[in-house]
């Protein structure tokens, strides 16, 4: 019997691994009250802890950090609206798949400076304050090389849209901001989906556009609906990437107008305290009723940012649980959200798969179950980029990818002390 369980959990557990999946086996630990779960090991969730004050958040020497616990949407929406121009910033001249226009991006920061939310004169100036302003939101500096190739796939854009959506219980018949889904031709111009492209839709799409041939529709762009990315914002009359929409999306999440910084009114504010309601339904409690949990998270993770996400949740369980806590966390550093974009240019040289971790983080869990083995501490993972020989990126080997330590070096242990979530560097 006690088999039978491990097995189902351990399916379970890959099945429900990530992103939402690992959020909410995390909140059924949380709500499960006749100990039906004996535990739960998830990599990279999309966990939003409650907001709490109790705590704060400190990287080796770094200050600390006490606007953690954001929302995905409310972090995702600030991203959406100052990544274009961050993508110019200096910082990023060589980040991987930096590949959007950048004429869009320029006018993107040209168009933020008009509304007044960056002062600097200059376009160079303008980008390093945009990036410097999606960091002081507690987005890592390690997450700043990976953003610009998801803005290149359309990830902030996609996940602001279609969250909003479902947080807010809208259909895209609703035309949320503006933005509607369908298919597009060569032009960016709205067309009929082909009957291919719907029949395999359930297949090759994963509900967050661009997928499976349907993109991000900008119904007010002047002169007709366009493509997103090639539409014309009415306000600016310039291909800003529509910062129109942004605007609005961004104003879900704030409850104000992010320009005037006036409450929302009308629909627009009753948008916002449906985005909100929703929310709060997934907001985490912190309380794992004593369970074995493990989280691993790749430290450069720019679709699911640690201080918000899987730091926060450390910190919250600590504070709620205290001495009951059976949470251990593991932070690896050179690893991103996507691995799938680890055999790219620019990607192979820099980080190495989470996913090696959340097999390891599987294990763990089993053994420590089945056999009694003890969880490692805390810790932060330190990896090694493959090296590059003759301009060629080595195979990976397992210098690059130590295991999870039994027994880390002090220097190496995350720890919460005082109300302090300490990650070493």
């Amino acid at each position: 019997h006690l088999m039978q369980r491990l097995a189902s959990l351990e399916q379970e557990v890959s099945t429900l691994r990530a992103e939402n999946g690992g959020a909410a086996a995390i909140r059924a630990a949380e709500q499960d009250s006749k100990h039906l779960i004996d535990g739960v090991a998830v990599s990279e969730p999309n966990v939003n802890p409650k907001p709490s004050n109790a705590f704060s958040i400190v990287q080796g020497s770094q200050s600390p950090v006490t606007n953690h616990s954001k929302s995905l949407y409310d972090y995702a929406t600030q991203v959406n609206l100052f990544q274009p121009c961050a993508n110019l910033a200096t910082s990023n001249a060589s980040a991987p798949l930096n590949l959007v226009s950048d004429t869009f991006e320029g006018n993107r920061c040209q168009s933020l400076k008009d509304k007044g939310l960056l002062t600097a004169a200059t376009l160079a100036d303008q980008a390093n304050e945009a990036q410097a302003i999606i960091n002081s939101f507690g987005i890592l500096t390690e997450q700043n090389i990976v953003q610009p190739s998801h803005y290149f796939l359309s990830v902030p854009q996609g996940l602001s849209v279609t969250y909003a959506n479902a947080y807010g219980k809208l259909s895209v018949a609703d035309n949320l901001c503006g933005y509607s889904f369908g298919a597009t031709d060569a032009s960016g111009n709205p067309v009929a989906a082909a009957a291919s492209t719907v029949a395999q839709i359930f297949a090759n799409g994963s509900g967050i556009p661009p997928t499976g041939g349907i993109n991000l529709i900008n119904n007010t762009s002047v002169g007709g609906a366009k493509i997103d990315g090639l539409s014309t914002s009415p306000s600016t009359n310039r291909q800003d990437l529509n910062i129109d929409g942004v605007l609005c999306l961004r104003a879900l999440a704030a409850g104000l107008d992010p320009v005037s910084g006036r409450p929302l009114t009308g629909q627009a504010l009753k948008n916002h305290q449906r985005v909100k309601e929703g929310i709060s339904d997934v907001r985490a409690s912190g309380n794992l009723r004593k369970k074995p949990v493990v989280i691993v998270n790749g430290r450069a993770d720019a679709v699911i940012a640690p201080n918000h996400a899987s730091r926060a949740y450390f910190g919250l369980n600590k504070t709620v649980e205290g001495s009951h806590s059976r949470l251990q966390y593991y932070e690896i550093t050179n690893a991103q959200h996507l691995d799938t974009l680890n055999g790219t240019d620019g990607f192979n040289s820099r980080f190495i798969p989470l996913h090696f971790y959340f097999v390891q983080a599987m294990n763990l869990m089993y053994n420590h179950l089945k056999n009694g083995d003890p969880l490692p501490p805390s810790q932060v993972v330190c990896t090694m980029p493959r090296p590059v020989v003759g301009g060629v990126v080595q195979p990976i080997s397992t210098t690059n990818v130590p295991a999870i330590s039994q027994t880390p070096a002090n220097d190496a242990r995350i720890a919460f002390v005082n109300g302090v979530v300490q990650i070493p560097e």
